[in-house]
């Protein structure tokens, strides 16, 4: 393992060694922000394997390591001799052979779809790029903010982008938009240019999101976090570290939301339109 200094980039990390040095992660900074500290706590020592982060996972394998994503995933399962057909990722049959397997596991069904995903990216002009241009990929970034180890992955890095793959059920504008806001992408974006920054000053890079649909047929769509939303993320993320920083000292991590009661407002939405009362 690489000896831990501050700023530093390191290509070929494995992410197991990546997770186990210090850091804050924007993951991390980003559930405090859509929750309490105490979920946020919950969320880092229990990870649930969630479908869709696989897919991710395996996707930016397929486009940016395909070297790695063949040497690494294991494709398919056993076979019902009876049938000739697979058997069902919930078969004990399958259970039984997934157990015996060292590396990552993709149905024939998942492999389908990250395939697909994977020719959808190559036929869009820009997301192609990601894939056939210059790039690193994967890079494991380290910096210290006050004092604090913080850490990031960086997806690709090109000569004046820094790439972020999504996989998503919607990848048109509003439905983007949502995850964003769901997902705080935009705190993540904010963090891994910071990390950026804290290794190249002054050096201006541009945050591209390549948003995929991970059903047929496909739909992507690449967005520019544009200097607005990288402030608010900015903002969140130092609210965020701040409440770190003060539950570290109390050494207490609340899952309340509040200590005092809500006032719970009528949403717009449910409120009459005024238009319609008149006349």
């Amino acid at each position: 393992m690489s000896e831990l200094v501050y700023p530093q980039k390191i290509s070929g990390l494995s992410y197991a060694d990546y997770c186990s040095r210090p850091g804050l992660r924007a993951s991390y900074l980003a559930a405090i922000d859509r929750g309490t500290p105490g979920t946020a706590e919950y969320e880092r020592t229990h990870q649930a394997d969630k479908t869709f982060l696989r897919w991710g996972t395996a996707l930016h394998a397929m486009i940016l390591e395909p070297a790695r994503f063949a040497d690494e995933y294991t494709i398919g399962g056993p076979t019902n001799p009876k049938t000739g057909n697979p058997y069902g990722s919930d078969t004990k049959a399958f259970l039984e052979w997934a157990a015996e397997q060292r590396n990552p596991i993709l149905t024939r069904e998942e492999h389908r779809l990250i395939v697909g995903m994977a020719d959808s990216i190559a036929a869009h002009p820009l997301a192609r790029t990601i894939r056939d241009g210059p790039r690193e990929t994967e890079l494991s970034v380290f910096w210290k903010r006050d004092g604090q180890p913080c850490k990031a992955r960086l997806d690709c890095v090109q000569e004046n982008t820094i790439w972020d793959i999504k996989t998503c059920r919607d990848a048109g504008y509003r439905g983007f938009e949502r995850a964003i806001a769901d997902y705080r992408y935009h705190m993540a974006a904010s963090w891994y240019m910071q990390g950026w920054d804290a290794l190249n000053p002054g050096k201006t890079m541009r945050y591209l999101w390549l948003a995929v649909e991970n059903a047929p047929p496909y739909a992507l769509a690449v967005y520019e976090a544009s200097l607005d939303l990288l402030q608010v993320g900015f903002e969140r993320i130092n609210a965020a570290v701040e409440t770190v920083r003060t539950c570290t000292q109390k050494n207490h991590w609340p899952v309340s939301y509040c200590d005092e009661e809500i006032l719970m407002q009528a949403p717009r939405w449910m409120l009459p339109d005024e238009n319609s009362l008149e006349g």
